[in-house]
Formats: structure tokens, sequence, C-alpha cells
């Protein structure tokens, strides 16, 4: 339990380098944090140290709430590292055990802080981690009593249909535990519930969460869980009473166990017009529910938070999700793109057999992570002859776009994205249209003389690029992963600055 009161001496200020800070026991600084930033305090490295038996607590700006404690991290010393869940201020108190507060010892204080890296927002255990090439998030390691939590930055938006998925690593110990979530909270809520069973959403009464169950907690009643590894849709903040809202039922039919060291497709479709939200695992449709959760859980907040939690407790699995790869195209369908015609962008599509195909659903999507509904269209559902498709997108910003396949069973196959042609000429943009694909960035500018960068979502520079001195350029970018870069465009003559989100493709 963390230590209160203490006497101020001021503010911290930290930075990305370790800095260090003389205290006494008893003392406390301010400092100001930043959402999903970390800051680490510690006596025990990078210039901190202590000869008595050292305490540390952070607390909110007003010293009442406990947002984190150390007590003897390293040996009698103590090291403390904290994710922000929100912005303002914050404080850390310097205590001897048992939090003594007589001012009269003295200790070096060193601390520093990281920046939100990535387009999730990270805590607990949660780490960035490199799983063959593409950049992933590890909400576990293979540890017992680990918890982690990942918020994306985007929002998703309930008064439209939308689809957010994603591909969870389970684990490869069939005898591990606990699984993973999917979860969906109110708008300025980035907070993790209780671990073990609860899968790291204890507590959360007011989320909407997916769960992905890999352990029976409570064999042999069954009066919660099933044997198999499964899925249920929760509402009331406890995985493990029996008030599913849905479920539980197999992740996959049959019953084999998903923390099987492979990887598997999840995807959450939400239905706006029926209030529907439904569960693919693996492309087939598993689990679904209706209900108008902006009222019943969002407090009348459509627009909400999402992310991934999981958890471990007496046994464990290393549980990593990474993002959305698109699935190949299937051979049916033999032409997906984008084109202009009478100064509108269509998206056109053909189809040599058709077979049990009930419709399709065109998404589009900024960032490869949150899809919405551009249009559903209805098929021929059986045929074996070519089908001609064409919708014309009337907006003229710049998409990444897909067709979701859904058969009669309502299970989906997913296309490979394309990009859509911008077909009306914007001169106050720098950016007029770009390819991202297969390693090379090809740039369209409605200047010249642009200074470009391209950024990782970790802050690696990969492009810099003085001036562009043309219109068109093209870059050759030697092995980077899928996914989401930063693209800086800066016209210094005409003092405008531009930065994109740009989704990288490999076909």
């Amino acid at each position: 339990m963390a230590c209160t009161g203490g006497t101020s001496n001021g503010t911290l200020s930290p930075s990305v380098s370790y800095q260090t800070q003389n205290v006494l026991n008893g003392q406390y600084y301010t400092f100001n944090v930043s959402s999903c930033s970390s800051y680490t305090f510690t006596f025990c490295s990078n210039g901190g140290s202590a000869s008595y038996d050292t305490q540390l607590s952070i607390l909110d700006g007003t010293g009442a709430t406990e947002l984190a404690y150390s007590d003897d991290n390293c040996g009698l010393q103590s090291s403390i590292t904290w994710t922000a869940t929100y912005t303002g201020t914050a404080r850390i108190l310097i205590s001897k055990y048992n939090c003594d507060h007589d001012l009269s010892s003295s200790a070096t204080l060193a601390y520093n802080y990281t920046p939100k890296l990535g387009s999730y927002c990270l805590t607990d255990n949660a780490s960035y981690i490199t799983v063959s090439g593409a950049t992933c998030v590890q909400l576990t390691p293979e540890v017992n009593n680990q918890k982690g939590c990942a918020w994306n930055d985007t929002q998703v938006n309930f008064n439209t249909d939308f689809s957010v998925g994603m591909n969870f690593y389970f684990g490869n110990n069939i005898n591990g535990a606990d699984g993973s979530t999917i979860v969906f909270q109110p708008n300025g809520t980035n907070i993790c519930g209780t671990a073990g069973g609860e899968l790291g959403t204890g507590g959360l009464s007011n989320a909407l969460v997916v769960e992905f169950d890999t352990y029976d907690n409570d064999n042999p009643t069954h009066a919660v869980d099933i044997a198999a590894d499964h899925i249920a849709i929760d509402t009331d903040g406890s995985l493990q009473n029996s008030t599913h809202k849905a479920g539980p039922i197999a992740a996959i039919a049959g019953g084999s166990n998903i923390d099987d060291g492979n990887m598997h497709h999840v995807e959450i479709d939400w239905i706006d017009a029926s209030n529907t939200l439904k569960v693919y695992f693996d492309a087939v449709l598993r689990l679904s529910v209706s209900e108008d959760f902006v009222t019943t859980l969002f407090g009348g907040d459509n627009t909400v938070n999402w992310g991934a939690t999981a958890s471990t407790g007496g046994l464990n699995n290393q549980q990593y999700f990474c993002p959305d790869i698109p699935i190949v195209l299937p051979i049916e369908l033999v032409q997906f793109d984008s084109k202009c015609e009478n100064n509108q962008s269509t998206i056109n599509w053909t189809t040599a057999t058709e077979n049990n195909l009930d419709y399709f659903v065109l998404e589009k999507t900024l960032d490869g992570q949150v899809y919405t509904t551009e249009k559903i269209i209805q098929t021929s559902g059986n045929s074996k002859s070519i089908m001609n498709y064409s919708v014309t997108i009337n907006d003229n910003k710049m998409y990444y776009y897909r067709l979701k396949m859904v058969d009669n069973d309502g299970n989906i196959k997913n296309s490979d994205l394309i990009i859509n042609e911008r077909c009306k000429n914007n001169s106050e943009n720098i950016l007029e249209n770009y390819i991202f694909s297969n390693n090379k960035l090809n740039l369209s500018l409605n200047s010249k003389n642009i200074k470009c960068q391209l950024i990782s979502m970790t802050g690696q520079i990969i492009i810099d690029f003085d001036k562009i001195p043309q219109y068109e350029e093209s870059f050759i970018i030697p092995e980077i992963t899928q996914g989401m870069y930063l693209l800086q465009l800066i016209d210094e003559e005409n003092s405008i600055q531009e930065v994109k989100r740009i989704f990288h493709t490999i076909n």
C-alpha cells in the first residue's frame, strides 16, 4: 500500500534521458504526465542511490489516490515504472520504511520518461515485440501473474457499421492460462481491470468484453465456463459469473485448443441497424448478441475506445496480437481496383464464380485496424459466369478499401487492400496522392521543393529527404514491415506542414 502525505519540494520535469535529484525522506515532487507515456523513478540505477530502506509512491495531483507503489524492488531500494492513464499532474513521494517522513535521510533519485510509442497505449506488462518482421503487441510474457492491456489510438463509432480485427497468438501450452479479450470502453477510458481469470477486465462494469478464454475456471461444475477453449461476451465487469450476454461457446467447433502455437484471426463486426455484435474466429461466425450498448453501457456516447487485454495467473502462456494482415484474394475474385470515371473515383471488382455467397461489404480504413462500411452490395448467390460490380466514391479523401465476402452461413473472407484514386485536385494540400506498397513509396505532390520524412510508429526515421525538386517522386525502402507509418511533408516557402498516417502493404 502506498504512503501518503509528505512535504512538497517543488516539481520535476522528466525527460527521455535520466536525470537525478537530491531528495530527503518525506518529500514529494509534482510532475506533469501525458496519457500512455511511462515514468520511471529509481534509487537502484542510472545515477540513483540511497543508504536507507526506501519506498516510492506515485499519487494523483492532489496526493489522495495511489497510482503506483514500490518497496524493495532491488534489495532494500525502490524502483518504479508507471504508465499514465490520463494527462495532468502526479506526485512522486519518497518515504523511509515504514512510511517514515522524518526528513533526516538523504538520497539521490534518478528519473526519466518514455513517450508513447506505436499506435497503442500499453499498460502493465504489455510491450511491443517483433514477430516474423512485423511489429506486434505482447500482452503477457510466458510468466505467472502477468497482466497487459493495449488501447488503440483510434476510436470506433457505434452509430455506424465497423469492423476491428487482429491476429492473436494465445500461446503454445494447452495446459497454460488464461486468455485474451477485445474490449470496448467509454470515450476517455483507458484502464485495465483485475487479472487472473478476469483476463485484465475484472471490475470494468461499463465495458463490452469479448473474451477468448484458454482455461476452464470452474471444472467440473461448468456454471460459468466450459471445458473447451471458448468465447463469451460480457458487460457486467466479471467474466467468472453466470451472467454472460452470450456464450460461452467453443472458439473452434469441436472444441480444439486455441493455445496451440498458431496464429488465429479474430474479427469483431458491429451492425448499427440491428445493434448486433458478431464475433468471428478464423473467419467463422461463432457468436453474436444484439443490444443497444450505447444506451445500456456507454452512457449515450457512441464514440468508444477499444483495445485488447490478457493475463496469466498460477499458469501462463505468452499471449500477443499482430496487425490484421489481409487475406489473399480468393481465386473467384479476378479484379479489385479503383479508377477515375467522370471526375469521380469508383471501386470496381469482378467475380468469375460465386458459390453460396450472400453479399459483399465494401469497407474503408485509414489505419488498417478499424474499418467502416462504405456500402453493402447484394450478389447473385451462385454463379459460374462473369459478374461485374462498381461503387462510386463521393469522398475525395484517401482511404484503403477492402471487400468482405459473406456467405449464406455468415462466414467471412476479406480481400487484400487497395487505395482509392483521388480524382479531384485539392491544391490546399501538399500531398495529392501516394502509393505505399512492397517497400516502395510513390508520392504525387501539389508543390515542389518539399521536405519529406517517413517515420515508423516507434520513432525510426526511414526517409529524411531535404527537398523533393519535382511533383512526382519515388523512394525504394528496403526491409520495412507492413503497417502504419507517419509521412511528414513541409513546404517551407509557403509555411505549410502536413502530417499523415499512411499504411504500408505487402502483396
